[in-house]
């Protein structure tokens, strides 16, 4: 039975009947409009007045559009069919520190250094000369006196002598030099007193872990999943929104 008036005669009296549908970015409008009209050109539409079908058409499509853009963005995903496993993690770990304190550490190293000394002892040096010595020549004497009233003194006697007897000169020298250095040197060591050491470790430490997982868990073998990918490569938004379209407009009476 051929249908009293169909979408596509609506389109062939004004093709402007499709001005107000509305599409996901992405899908063709002339592409969708044409299929359209290829699989529902022997159904009658319920509304034959062209006004009413071209209002209706942008009431439905901005009803449907954000169910028609989820479908559309999922066949826009990347990944990899036979994984069934993607998990992104990244977490930080903050810790606040507070380590403050003192080391204090307290000396007494207090001693004494003795040191006994015992250097006595004695220098000695003994110096020992013997011999003969001869004198030669003359030696002579005189004696002068001079008057209560004489300026000049007149010599009164002279007296010489003849030397060249030998004189023997003999003795011994001896020096003693005594040297002490005795008793005993105290030295007083002492190392006392507190010893006070400021510890600090104080402020934020953050620490950043990111880690991808991806694969096949096992839940599923990879020929399953293989497919599933075939089911979804089969999905086509253009023939989602043109069954939706003849659900809505056209009576299906065949």
């Amino acid at each position: 039975m051929k249908a009293t008036l169909s979408i596509l005669a609506l389109y062939n009296y004004d093709n402007a009947v499709f001005d107000n549908l509305l599409l996901p970015v992405g899908i063709d409008k002339d592409d969708v409009v044409n299929n359209l009209l290829l699989e529902l050109a022997e159904l009658e539409i319920i509304y034959p007045n062209y006004d009413t079908m071209k209002a209706a058409i942008g009431f439905w499509s901005k009803k449907e559009l954000s169910v028609w853009n989820k479908l559309y963005d999922t066949t826009q995903y990347e990944y990899n069919a036979i994984h069934n496993f993607d998990r992104t993690e990244e977490y930080t770990d903050t810790e606040t520190r507070n380590l403050a304190g003192t080391d204090n550490e307290t000396r007494d190293l207090a001693g004494t250094d003795n040191e006994t000394r015992d250097l006595a002892g004695t220098d000695t040096r003994n110096s020992v000369t013997n011999g003969t010595t001869t004198n030669n020549g003359t030696d002579t004497s005189k004696e002068y006196v001079s008057g209560f009233n004489e300026a000049v003194a007149t010599l009164a006697k002279q007296t010489e002598q003849l030397l060249g007897t030998g004189n023997i000169v003999e003795g011994t020298v001896v020096n003693t030099d005594g040297s002490t250095d005795t008793g005993t040197v105290n030295k007083a060591l002492t190392d006392t007193g507190t010893v006070n050491k400021a510890l600090t470790d104080t402020g934020t430490v953050e620490n950043i872990h990111a880690a991808r997982m991806f694969g096949n868990i096992g839940v599923m073998s990879t020929q399953q999943m293989i497919e599933q990918e075939r089911k979804v490569s089969q999905f086509n938004v253009i023939d989602y929104i043109i069954d939706s379209f003849k659900k809505r407009f056209c009576i299906l009476i065949y």
